[in-house]
């Protein structure tokens, strides 16, 4: 899913979403470029921004 341009997008964030959610445990998170040390706060991070681009409707 990496892009060129880096932006954080709601079409973005719900493909992601999407890909965490195929994962049983935070654990056998593997996504590029997130290290073992930072998969058991990956998931709350994503929710938070989540819940702050759809509550702006960015």
């Amino acid at each position: 899913m990496a892009a060129k341009d880096s932006l954080i997008n709601p079409e973005r964030l719900e493909t992601l979403c999407e890909q965490v959610l195929q994962f049983i445990h935070f654990s056998a998170l593997s996504l590029l470029g997130l290290s073992d040390e930072r998969k058991a706060v990956f998931i709350p991070e994503l929710a938070i921004m989540c819940g702050v681009i759809y509550a702006l409707v960015i």
